[in-house]
């Protein structure tokens, strides 16, 4: 006989809750699976958004890989125009993008001079306007600080942010900087998003698709922002004719620029300290087309170029790249300043055969 008798009766689970919840989870799915096809018709596409957590990850692979790496440093020309699938698969290292649009690159290559753990080959877009030691702390200089504060030595933070980039590359919807209150009407109204020009990804690489644009209005646009102020008489019958008043305007501010090693002096120490410890630096003056190379043939013409090399020569570990005496390097720019994504990956091999050839990487 049984030691004890007991009146508790187990209940069999209802699964009628466990079919709802189910149920609400595929209908869940289903819209953010139909919200996001819908985006993608209105225009939109998954495009990651450039931070200082993301540049902060790629600083820290920098260190992490030591001689494995070749670290890109510069702005918009060299975050546009270095494909880092053609850096992987024909030099068998990493590409770590550290480049930040619209900054000095001096910084970035100062923190890096500073840190014994960088090796391996630094590839710099260096103009020669950005080479002086006076330059105006830029974003790039507060993306170090937030380096520096919030994520150096830290795993927590470079799992998020890779976490999240992996998700923008993936999403339309997440990626995103469309107003919320603009939602409604994009998807279920007749309201479409224009297409975006340029795309990133998650190793912050970045493409620029200039079919997308209005040209020569962005073009113009491009030129005049170069110039860096309106022209006389603002009004233009051509592209040619505004080549031209923009080059008039140019010639009259011309001054013969002439660089010494004092100028230079930041520069030049940052490159001692990389190449004291055996780290190649390149420096490029990429290519550029139309009005943007007009303006600045005139305000640092080649002779600037050369003058900077003989100051900033202080190792076999340094090599100077111009595009100009390089055929093979000289591309041309929809937008005067930068290459289009359709000619990337051919830019980047032709860059990288001359980078062998003089030893550089």
């Amino acid at each position: 006989m049984p030691l004890y008798t007991s009146s508790f009766s187990r209940k069999v689970p209802d699964d009628g809750l466990a079919k709802k919840l189910l149920l609400s989870l595929v209908a869940g799915a289903f819209i953010v699976v139909l919200a996001e096809n819908i985006a993608r018709l209105k225009g939109l596409e998954p495009n990651v958004r450039d931070s200082a957590g993301l540049w902060a990850s790629q600083r820290e692979l920098a260190s992490d890989l030591g001689g494995g790496a070749v670290i890109i440093v510069g702005s918009s020309r060299s975050q546009l125009g270095i494909d880092l699938e053609v850096i992987n698969r024909e030099l068998e290292k990493i590409p770590v993008q550290l480049s930040v649009d619209g900054s000095p690159f001096l910084e970035v290559l100062e923190n890096l001079a500073e840190d014994g753990d960088v090796a391996g080959s630094i590839l710099v877009s260096a103009p020669i306007e950005k080479m002086f030691n006076k330059q105006e702390r830029g974003k790039a200089g507060k993306w170090i600080d937030f380096y520096k504060s919030e994520f150096r030595g830290l795993w927590q933070p470079k799992i998020e942010e890779i976490l999240k980039a992996n998700l923008m590359s993936f999403s339309a919807l997440y990626s995103s900087i469309v107003p919320p209150d603009l939602w409604p009407e994009i998807l279920l109204g007749n309201r479409s998003i224009g297409a975006n020009y340029l795309i990133t990804k998650t190793n912050r690489g970045r493409d620029a698709d200039y079919t997308k644009v209005k040209m020569p209005m962005f073009y113009l646009q491009r030129g005049l922002r170069h110039f860096g102020r309106s022209v006389e008489n603002n009004r233009f019958t051509s592209v040619s004719d505004f080549e031209k008043k923009v080059v008039a305007e140019v010639l009259k501010e011309r001054n013969m620029l002439s660089i010494s090693a004092d100028d230079v002096s930041r520069l030049r120490n940052a490159l001692q300290k990389l190449t004291d410890r055996g780290v190649k630096v390149t420096l490029i003056n990429f290519p550029k087309s139309g009005i943007v190379e007009k303006i600045d043939d005139i305000r640092y013409p080649k002779s600037t170029w050369i003058q900077a090399k003989k100051k900033l020569s202080i190792s076999p570990l340094v090599t100077f790249i111009d595009y100009r005496d390089y055929e093979n390097l000289d591309f041309e720019c929809p937008d005067g300043s930068h290459i289009d994504v359709s000619q990337k990956s051919q830019f980047t091999h032709e860059l990288l055969n001359v980078l062998i050839k003089e030893g550089a990487v």
